[in-house]
């Protein structure tokens, strides 16, 4: 498969009211920090939302703000599905901790310092090799979850590996163009959110770009899962049949 980048960087713009759905994305930053991070969950879930529509080949519009509800039920079960594969190496390095503790508790203070820094280092190395093969795998898992719109497929191990396995080559170029992508829209955020006098508009501008960064990732994705196992989306309230929103504007346009 070979990527379209062009044709992905152009998609938050295809949108007639992009200005003003980039611009409600970059507005849940700044609430975001005060609000728990609720808007960043909902930001997350119309990524998702976008990511499915593109799917489905519906490349000409981005998602309605207005499906609030069904944004935010995707963000926070991808939220959940990120927290279920990081607590992975977060464990790993509490026992770890937790044994070198032990064992100083139980030597000389000469051997236990000794034994604290293998225990550390070991799982250190442990912790960072896992937490290196859950963001390899992890964009699947998302897009397993999205593509059903079951909590369960984002944690389907089997599937998972055998679809990313199958299709290592294209998939790993996809991790790794959505890494450079992400990367590159962080930087102007954290510099722009950090300016004297201009933090928080700075902080609207920078939240604008790094939610076209992640429409660009959401395409990149779709695209890529489309081309590689077809076009077919799980029923969700966040489709043209399932919303009455959608279904008043088609009347309105007829």
């Amino acid at each position: 498969m070979a990527l379209d980048l062009a044709n992905s960087f152009r998609y938050p713009l295809n949108d007639p009211d992009a200005k003003k759905k980039l611009a409600l994305g970059g507005a849940c930053f700044f609430p975001g920090i005060l609000l728990l991070a609720i808007p960043f969950v909902v930001l997350g879930g119309y990524g998702i939302s976008a990511m499915r529509k593109v799917i489905k080949g519906e490349e000409d519009e981005l998602p309605e703000w207005e499906l609030m509800a069904d944004h935010f039920r995707f963000g926070l079960m991808a939220l959940i599905i990120f927290i279920g594969y990081y607590a992975i190496p977060f464990v790993i390095t509490v026992f770890t901790i937790g044994g070198s503790l032990i064992s100083l508790l139980g030597t000389r203070a000469a051997d236990g310092s000794t034994s604290v820094g293998i225990w550390f280092i070991l799982g250190t190395i442990l912790a960072g090799l896992v937490g290196l093969a859950i963001y390899f795998i992890l964009p699947m898992a998302i897009l397993n979850y999205a593509t059903t719109d079951e909590l369960g497929s984002g944690f389907a191990l089997g599937n998972i590996f055998e679809k990313i396995t199958s299709n290592l080559q294209p998939y790993a170029v996809v991790v790794l163009v959505n890494m450079a992508i992400g990367t590159v829209c962080s930087i102007p955020l954290n510099i722009l959110s950090n300016l004297p006098l201009i933090g928080i508009l700075g902080l609207f501008f920078g939240g604008v770009l790094w939610t076209y960064g992640m429409l660009v990732q959401a395409h990149v994705t779709g695209t890529f899962y489309r081309e590689t196992f077809g076009s077919h989306v799980g029923a969700s309230t966040n489709t043209t049949e399932g919303t009455g929103l959608e279904a008043e504007r088609w009347k309105r346009d007829d």
